[in-house]
């Protein structure tokens, strides 16, 4: 996750940059709608990725039976 300051029309905004696997869209989604039902996304498809991060989820063998 990439956080990015700028200025929005009603003034200061933050823009979060985060790559993410098309299947974990299905819960990211409502919960990006649930802490903010306002929220401005675009979902783009990544051509290339490299020198990414594990998740923490992946590191602790994260099932999704919590969400």
């Amino acid at each position: 996750m990439t956080v990015f300051r700028g200025e929005g029309m009603s003034g200061p905004v933050s823009e979060l940059y985060m790559a993410c696997k098309r299947k974990h869209l299905k819960w990211i989604l409502p919960l990006v709608t649930r802490m903010d039902p306002k929220a401005f996304y675009i979902i783009e498809q990544a051509r290339d990725m490299r020198k990414g991060m594990i998740p923490l989820t992946a590191a602790l063998k994260w099932t999704g039976k919590d969400r």
